[in-house]
């Protein structure tokens, strides 16, 4: 908990995300990164993570619901127009 209770805890949180998922753990890493999902249009590494992670655990639209609300109130990050049109 401390170590994602620092300043850069999303960036710390899409860290340890990465380690999980390489390990085939992607069901622990969409939970570790759940608490930030507020924080997802900020950051677009965050978001297309969670976008990825989503789609691999087969939670389509759920990827979708959170990529259209994006897209509806203009707050998709910066550079994922592309990544969401190969979606």
């Amino acid at each position: 908990d401390a170590y994602l209770d620092e300043k850069d805890s999303a960036y710390n949180a899409a860290s340890l995300a990465t380690l999980f998922s390489t390990h085939g753990r992607n069901d622990m890493a969409l939970a570790l990164l759940a608490p930030y999902e507020e924080k997802l249009t900020a950051d677009a590494t965050l978001y297309a993570q969670y976008i990825t992670l989503l789609m691999a655990e087969k939670r389509e639209e759920q990827a979708y619901d959170l990529l259209r609300a994006s897209l509806k109130v203009d707050m998709l990050p910066p550079g994922m127009a592309e990544e969401v049109m190969d979606m």
